[in-house]
């Protein structure tokens, strides 16, 4: 369990998700454009690390 806590791609969901809910819930004046914004950067983010970890795990040095 301790090692999915030190994912960053877990975390960037979470931290990502908890702004948006946030930003509903506590009107922090994100505009909508914003918010789509951290969205767009945090999933290029997770895809792009997704990748890395792929290409790691295929040369056969697993992630890091």
């Amino acid at each position: 369990m301790k090692e999915k806590l030190k994912s960053r791609k877990m975390w960037a969901v979470f931290v990502t998700g908890l702004l948006i809910v946030a930003n509903d819930a506590f009107q922090l004046g994100m505009s909508e454009e914003t918010v789509k914004w951290i969205g767009g950067l945090a999933g290029a983010y997770i895809l792009g690390q997704s990748g890395v970890d792929a290409v790691a795990n295929l040369k056969g040095g697993g992630a890091k």
